[in-house]
């Protein structure tokens, strides 16, 4: 059966496998069994597929290494997402090369100017609000992770993936609400920008209207999102000047640590009196005690579908769409 315009991701749905083994086959790289194999040319050869040469020269002359660009290397949410890009691109035949920006732009640019000059195959960069794509090189296919879809990107080779953020905060905060809270302390690392604007910060607004509650502006607090020291640091000066407040809406489980340890250090039992969750699911969440309650936001997919969507750029393939919602889950533990 021969038809036109067939992409490797047309090739992986009827093979029943992913982008990534379609592109091992071809390239012959990489693990898979030879079961896989034989069912993955058969299709190739029902469809008439022929990969793209241009492409395909274009890889032979650049590195068979893939640069990652993130925001802080120590933080457990980019590390979890960074190791499982790794392991897949590993598995292709591809080097990863780290870059921490320390929430620099000016070094996000420069890196990525630097991995251009490398002949590197392409970018994934985790996405933090400091970050201009706009300025990278523009030749050069690049996925974003976390990237903001109200960011309007001027460029081509472009993809991103990212949490359903706004669907999470209000399945959150209505979780909240269904244990009793009716003063819910909403956190996060961007406030100036983020209220009335980001999704995350909508969807708390959209369940706090639907259940009728009004949202108190001194609730509304700016914490650092890597550790849980601004978060003690907030939460004491709130219990000090008497506001009250019966549930906290952490933007991560390090914020939501601190959370804990401010509300234990005055004798405020959790979940009794006040009830905390937490954002990304990380170790320290099932470690804590109690167990903190968290939003599981699947890095294991993002990852996935970030290194898909850059293999099919660099194959030469042109993408059915060119972004990647993944949602997202709360996950009820100790700490609700």
């Amino acid at each position: 059966m021969v038809k036109n315009n067939v992409s490797i991701r047309d090739i992986a749905e009827k093979s029943g496998v992913s982008v990534a083994t379609v592109s091992r086959v071809i390239n012959n790289r990489g693990k898979y069994s030879k079961e896989t194999r034989d069912r993955v040319l058969k299709v190739i050869r029902e469809f008439d597929y022929t990969p793209n040469m241009t492409a395909k020269a274009l890889r032979i002359r650049r590195q068979q290494a893939i640069g990652v660009i993130l925001p802080e290397v120590t933080n457990e949410y980019f590390a979890a997402i960074t190791l499982k890009i790794q392991e897949q691109l590993f598995d292709l035949g591809y080097i990863t090369m780290i870059f921490n920006t320390s929430y620099n732009n000016e070094y996000a640019v420069r890196y990525s100017e630097m991995i251009k000059a490398q002949n590197v195959s392409g970018i994934i960069c985790i996405y933090d609000r400091q970050t201009d794509i706009n300025k990278f090189p523009e030749d050069i296919p690049i996925v974003c992770i976390g990237y903001d879809p109200k960011t309007k990107v001027k460029r081509k080779n472009f993809a991103r993936v990212y949490v359903d953020v706004a669907h999470a905060s209000w399945v959150v905060t209505n979780a909240l609400i269904a244990k009793g809270c009716r003063k819910i302390l909403y956190m996060s690392n961007w406030l100036k920008k983020e209220e009335g604007v980001s999704g995350r910060f909508l969807g708390f607004k959209k369940a706090m209207e639907e259940n009728g509650l009004e949202i108190d502006k001194r609730l509304l607090i700016d914490v650092d999102t890597t550790g849980a020291s601004s978060a003690y640091e907030a939460v004491t000066r709130l219990i000090k000047s008497g506001i009250e407040f019966d549930g906290v809406a952490c933007n991560s489980d390090q914020a939501a640590t601190g959370v804990i340890f401010a509300l234990n250090a005055h004798n405020i039992n959790v979940p009794r009196d006040v009830k905390v969750i937490g954002f990304d699911n990380t170790a320290v969440s099932k470690l804590f005690m109690p167990a903190i309650s968290s939003v599981e936001v699947r890095p294991e997919l993002q990852s996935k579908y970030a290194v898909e969507c850059l293999m099919a750029m660099i194959n030469g393939e042109k993408l059915d769409r060119h972004e990647y919602v993944v949602s997202a889950e709360v996950i009820l533990r100790g700490t609700t």
